[in-house]
């Protein structure tokens, strides 16, 4: 595995709005409004899944991380994504403070971490919320080059300590980390090749015990490979996830769906197995994948979607793998790329009356998921109405939209409903607009407007505002 840093270049072709586009007209019915909605081309970007890119919290700032893209050719012109809002991060623990491409390759003498190495990775964590992003989190003790024979990881009783004093640091900064990788043990925290032979069913339980006593509680966890889940899932904690790290990238996914050697012959799966169990637990809790190797033979146009959807891909790190990857599947970029994560967009909206001062109005809309995700965040859903300027009436209540909109399943409709009341004083000059605010449920982040959940329509999110704008009408 190698190392590339996303860096902020914005000097290419198609950026992402940044505010909302044209509005959906809306239609005069018998005693009411209509309108109907047409999926984004470009869909605004959510911290909430979807593509991500490489980061460094060591050394890039909240300003570098707020602003990172990624270039890709698409038809013979180059495209950018961005500013992306999920990035992925390897934070180094040997030294501490390392970029992830630069931690040290040999730990002849391993120790647990410092006061201070943890004050360090504090630091790290503190610019994620400034940014307004999130994070897939791995801690790592080494990252060698694909050519580089050695990568030393640290005995257990080290991984086990360092996990119980990492927990108070992974709690505080829970609501940024989008999923955390298991990480720690072997080449790239990727939980093969340990120096320190961890690579045993003791070791690995002992790991995964750990982890889901320690961090479980607060993040999403990552298993590198399903049929440790299979075989070593602690039973009494949450659910783990999956991370592919050579996603589509040979015939096995780099043995991603094959057993491994130190679970056999206690444990004994077929790959078939594995692949049922990773569809089935890719339905339930997220499954995140890299690029890495060229494999043509998935990564084309014709078999790479139905790949991301069979296995529910809920996030993708755009800034690995072979150029040859991204060079053989440009005709249908960025098409393929936009269905990663969950991708919740109205079909239609519609209210009893019109939208009158000391009204009551019965709105009811329609959500679909183009994504290949759930939605993994559980965002309340309000519907607002906001003034000219795009800003809630102080004078109006938020209505409450009775939906958990992590139960909108990939290719799903869904109905939903809400009772807003029009103020009886408006103001007298300016266009009002019905909208949805779906603010991230953590009480930090759901003042916070860059972490409410935008729709994937066109002209209906404003990044600006981080509102869903369902149409304007005249008071």
């Amino acid at each position: 595995m190698s190392w590339k840093v996303c860096i902020c270049t914005l000097a290419i072709s198609m950026m992402l709005p940044l505010a909302v586009a044209a509005q959906p007209s809306p239609s005069l019915i018998a005693g009411g409004i209509s309108v109907t909605y047409q999926r984004a081309m470009v869909p605004a970007l959510n911290p909430d899944g979807g593509l991500g890119v490489n980061a460094d919290l060591a050394h890039q700032t909240s300003a570098q991380l707020a602003n990172l893209t990624e270039t890709y050719p698409s038809n013979g012109v180059n495209y950018t994504y961005g500013p992306v809002r999920l990035l992925h991060t390897y934070i180094c623990l040997n030294p501490v403070g390392a970029a992830p491409g630069k931690c040290s390759n040999t730990n002849p003498n391993p120790t647990v971490l410092s006061l201070s190495d943890l004050a360090a990775i504090d630091q790290q964590l503190s610019k994620v919320q400034p940014a307004g992003v999130k994070v897939i989190l791995r801690f790592t003790y080494n990252f060698p080059n694909e050519n580089e024979s050695t990568g030393d990881d640290a005995p257990l009783d080290v991984i086990l300590q360092d996990i119980n004093l990492l927990s108070p640091l992974v709690k505080k900064y829970s609501n940024v980390i989008y999923a955390m990788e298991v990480g720690f043990v072997g080449y790239w925290g990727e939980e093969h090749n340990s120096t320190y032979g961890n690579n045993t069913i003791s070791n690995m339980s002992a790991v995964l015990q750990a982890e889901a006593k320690e961090f479980g509680p607060y993040v999403t966890l990552l298993e590198r490979d399903p049929v440790v889940l299979m075989a070593l899932e602690p039973p009494s904690g949450p659910l783990f996830g999956v991370h592919d790290d050579r996603l589509a990238g040979d015939a096995t996914d780099a043995d991603t769906w094959k057993n491994k050697d130190y679970l056999e012959p206690t444990y004994d799966y077929s790959e078939s197995a594995i692949r049922a169990f990773g569809q089935s637990r890719s339905a339930v809790r997220p499954f995140t994948g890299i690029f890495g190797t060229y494999y043509p033979t998935l990564q084309n146009c014709q078999d790479l979607p139905a790949y991301f959807a069979q296995v529910h891909l809920a996030a993708l790190n755009i800034s690995e793998g072979d150029n040859q990857i991204y060079t053989n599947i440009q005709d249908c970029v960025p098409s393929v790329f936009y269905t990663v994560g969950p991708q919740i967009s109205l079909l239609s909206a519609t209210t009893d009356a019109p939208p009158r001062a000391g009204s009551i109005v019965h709105l009811t809309f329609v959500l679909t998921n183009y994504g290949d995700s759930s939605l993994y965040v559980k965002h309340p859903i309000y519907a607002v109405v906001l003034d000219s300027h795009g800003n809630p009436l102080p004078s109006a209540s938020a209505a409450p939209v009775a939906l958990d909109i992590t139960q909108i399943q990939p290719g799903s409709k869904v109905n939903a409903s809400a009772t807003v009341a029009i103020p009886l004083l408006l103001p007298s000059s300016g266009k009002l607009s019905l909208a949805l605010w779906m603010p991230d449920p953590d009480p930090k982040l759901g003042v916070d407007h860059r972490y409410n959940y935008l729709l994937n329509n066109e002209g209906v999110p404003n990044t600006a505002t981080g509102y869903n704008v369902l149409f304007s009408f005249n008071p």
